[in-house]
């Protein structure tokens, strides 16, 4: 793209050379001289480069004679003129000029995409095979987790179906999330995105702080939460209509609209104006922090906040604050810029994927307790521990790696 702008600029340096010949053939003319294309370039060339020698030109005649050209003020102002115009011009020329130019670029990109994406498909298949071989046992053994996970809920679900109380609802519904979500950061580090990994980590913390809260509180707090969803829903209400007019989006059925105050205002009624916060449901239950109840304060009553410092390590992978542009997991803490995926940087949102996961899990059993739901309790600690120092290994090998290749490109 940068050869476009170039070649827009000498085109444009250009424009003084054209308005001086358009007055050079002019002023021929005037005379009675043809304005030959080579004579006028002559001229030009020549009046440009402030050679005080008269020009000589041979037009094949055996006549000689000398033909004095000047500029009057008249002639000044016809070429203010013209190039006032032009400038006027130039945002007409490079809307109409990039739009042609785009579109037959983009013509030309898709009529090769086809083998470019093969190639990159390519690349990438060679990426991941040589992430497997460095990482491939660690995230299998999340995989495993991940899979013992889903099958526990599912016996979980048979023994609690949803409709016999709030809380059963809530945990098992939190628990479905949780896995869908460990999938995604599993799929993210197959494919060498650990910054990515780690954010939608962040999602898997805030789901182990609920289910800590609902274990913690039962019933009352569960049909809390579940009553929320009207709090929730008249904020969303209130965002749309704010903002669907610029969107040109249609505005919301008004029968719909009156449902959801109606909704929220019997919240409100039921359970107090702290109810109305984003998180209303946990008022009278987690102590107020300065500022009322935030994520801290869940966090602090669920027992999860000595792990605020890797949250806040996730947070600036979902924020556009600076700190993510200046550090990345998959830079392993080199200076740099990242744009795709890396080799490097799945440890922490591999093993924070492992500890939250089964905790998830191991909460989702409360009081159904036998013999299987104590072996899975156990296998899933098991992997937990031995997820982590598996990822660890992994990255000792890669750094051992790294440090190996950073020496030998020094000697050459």
């Amino acid at each position: 793209m940068d050869t476009i702008q170039k070649i827009f600029e000498q085109q444009f340096k250009k424009f003084p050379h054209l308005i001086l010949q358009k007055l050079i053939e002019k002023k021929l003319r005037a005379v009675g001289i043809d304005p030959e294309p080579a004579l006028i370039d002559r001229i030009v060339n020549h009046a440009l480069s402030n050679n005080p020698m008269a020009l000589q030109w041979d037009d094949g005649k055996d006549v000689n004679s000398v033909v004095t050209l000047s500029i009057s003020e008249e002639d000044i102002s016809d070429a203010e003129g013209m190039i006032s115009r032009l400038m006027d011009s130039i945002p007409d020329i490079i809307e109409s000029a990039s739009t042609d130019i785009a579109k037959s670029l983009l013509k030309s990109l898709k009529s090769k995409w086809v083998e470019e994406h093969s190639l990159q498909e390519e690349d990438l298949n060679i990426f991941r095979m040589n992430l497997v071989r460095r990482w491939g046992k660690a995230i299998g053994m999340l995989r495993m987790l991940l899979t013992i996970s889903r099958e526990f809920g599912s016996e979980i679900a048979k023994l609690r179906p949803l409709d016999k109380s709030h809380l059963n609802n809530v945990l098992l519904r939190l628990h479905v999330r949780a896995c869908q979500v460990s999938a995604e950061v599993i799929t993210l580090l197959e494919n060498g995105y650990a910054d990515g990994g780690m954010a939608r980590w962040r999602t898997l913390h805030e789901i182990s702080i609920v289910m800590a809260l609902m274990n913690e509180h039962g019933e009352k707090l569960a049909e809390r939460y579940i009553a929320h969803r009207a709090v929730e829903a008249k904020f969303g209400k209130d965002q749309y209509e704010l903002c669907y007019e610029q969107l040109g989006y249609q505005p919301l059925n008004p029968t719909e609209c009156r449902e959801i105050e109606e909704q929220f205002e019997h919240a409100i009624t039921t359970y107090g104006k702290e109810f109305c916060g984003p998180y209303g449901w946990a008022a009278g239950y987690v102590p107020k922090g300065p500022r009322g109840i935030g994520l801290g304060e869940l966090e602090a009553a669920a027992g999860r906040a000595a792990i605020a410092s890797h949250y806040k390590l996730a947070s600036y992978n979902v924020h556009a604050g600076p700190h993510a542009l200046f550090f990345r997991l998959g830079l392993m803490g080199e200076s740099g810029l990242l744009a795709g995926a890396s080799n490097a940087g799945l440890t922490e949102p591999g093993q924070n994927t492992a500890v939250s996961l089964a905790f998830i899990s191991i909460l989702l059993v409360r009081n159904c307790i036998n013999l299987d739901t104590v072996v899975t309790k156990k296998m899933l600690l098991q992997l937990r521990d031995e997820i982590p120092r598996a990822f660890a290994n992994a990255e000792r090998k890669l750094q051992t790696d790294h440090a190996r290749h950073g020496a030998q490109k020094k000697k050459q």
